[in-house]
C-alpha cells in the first residue's frame, strides 16, 4: 500500500458509503490482494463506526474549522522537503476526519431527518420543581408533577384531559407541553406552551421549548424566529439559541 492523500480520501469515501457501485467494486478488488490496505480500511472504518455514535453537530462544526484551518496553511509545494511527509500525513488525516465526518452527517441526515437529529441533541425535558399552589387545587396539582416527575408521561396528558375544568398554572403548562414533546405530538405541545405569558417568571423556558416544537416540525423560518427572540432576550438559553440558530443556518 502506497500512502497518498488520494488513497486516505478514496478510504474515507468506501467506509461512509460515499463511492459509486463501480468504486465499490474497483476498490474492493484492490484491498482483496493488499493487506496493508485491508488493516488500514478496517482501522478507518472502526473509527466511522464509533464518530457515528457521537454528536454530530459537534462532530460537524469541529471538522469545518480543521478544514477552514487547513486552508489557511501554506501549500506543501512551497514547504521546505523535510517537512513534505509531516505536512501530507496531517492533510491525510484531515480529509479522512473530513470525509468521515460528512458521510456521518449525510447518513444520519437520511436514516432520521436532520431535525431529529438536532432536535435530540437539545432536548432535554424540563425538570420538575415543587409545586405551591392553593389548597383548593392542591391535590390535584401533586398528582399532576407526580406523574411528570416520574416519567408518566401520558398519563400526565391523560390527567390533564380529563381536569380540563382547573386552569393551569405556566410551569404546569410546561409539564403538559412537555408531556406532548416526549410523546411527538409537537402541535399540541406548542398550542399548550404558547399560552405561557410574558410576564411568568417561566416565559423563557416556554419559548425553547416552543422552538423545539417547531423544530420538530421541521419550520425552521419559525424555528429560528423564536430563537432569535431567546437572544435578545439575552437570559439562561441565549447561548443555546445562538449555538442552534447557527446549526440551522
Amino acid at each position: 500500500m502506497k500512502e497518498s492523500p488520494e488513497l486516505t480520501e478514496r478510504i474515507g469515501a468506501y467506509v461512509s458509503g460515499n463511492m459509486t457501485p463501480s468504486e465499490i467494486m474497483q476498490f474492493e478488488q484492490e484491498i482483496a490482494v493488499d493487506v496493508a490496505l485491508q488493516k488500514e480500511v478496517e482501522l478507518q472504518r472502526q473509527l466511522h463506526n464509533f464518530l457515528s455514535k457521537k454528536g454530530a453537530l459537534a462532530y460537524r462544526k469541529r471538522v469545518q474549522e480543521i478544514r477552514t484551518e487547513m486552508l489557511e496553511q501554506p501549500s506543501p509545494l512551497k514547504a521546505k522537503k523535510q517537512h513534505t511527509s509531516g505536512y501530507w500525513k496531517i492533510a491525510a488525516t484531515i480529509v479522512v476526519l473530513l470525509s468521515l465526518g460528512l458521510g456521518v452527517w449525510r447518513f444520519q441526515d437520511h436514516a432520521e431527518g436532520r431535525n431529529d437529529v438536532v432536535f435530540k441533541q437539545y432536548y432535554t425535558p424540563f425538570p420538575a420543581e415543587d409545586e405551591k399552589r392553593g389548597e383548593l387545587v392542591e391535590e390535584e396539582v401533586i398528582q399532576l408533577t407526580k406523574l411528570y416527575r416520574n416519567g408518566y408521561y401520558q398519563d400526565v396528558i391523560n390527567f390533564y384531559k380529563n381536569t380540563s375544568e382547573i386552569a393551569l398554572d405556566p410551569l404546569e403548562q410546561l409539564y403538559v407541553g412537555n408531556s406532548y414533546l416526549q410523546l411527538s405530538q409537537s402541535v399540541a405541545a406548542l398550542k399548550i406552551l404558547q399560552q405561557i405569558p410574558e410576564s411568568s417568571p417561566y416565559y423563557e423556558d416556554g419559548l425553547w421549548y416552543q422552538a423545539l416544537c417547531y423544530l420538530k416540525q421541521d419550520d425552521n423560518m419559525q424555528t429560528k424566529k423564536v430563537l432569535q427572540s431567546l437572544i435578545m432576550y439575552d437570559g439562561r438559553y441565549k447561548d443555546q439559541a445562538e449555538e442552534l440558530k447557527e446549526a440551522l443556518e
